[in-house]
């Protein structure tokens, strides 16, 4: 998945044929002009993610893989209230 700044280019270079975009970024980003269609759908459902490759990962030593993984759904429920 790109950011935001990506998405323009990679619509025009043809990377990529659509990707979901919260309505706001529709306009400030001028996608209109590389998309000839879109799909509204009123719901709200965020998501984020991190990703790694699985041979950097597997490269990590064990404790700094349990600390990445160790944050817990406390620590997710913490930050997604703070950000959201």
């Amino acid at each position: 998945m790109f950011g935001m700044p990506d998405v323009y280019l990679n619509l025009q270079k043809g990377v990529i044929d659509g990707m979901p975009v919260a309505a706001e970024p529709q306009g400030s980003f001028h996608l209109y002009e590389v998309a000839t269609y879109y799909t509204y759908v009123s719901t709200v459902a965020l998501s984020h993610s991190i990703v790694m490759n699985m041979d950097v990962w597997n490269s990590f030593p064990k404790d700094i893989q349990d600390a990445i993984t160790g944050i817990g759904e406390s620590s997710s429920i913490q930050y997604g209230a703070g950000v959201f």
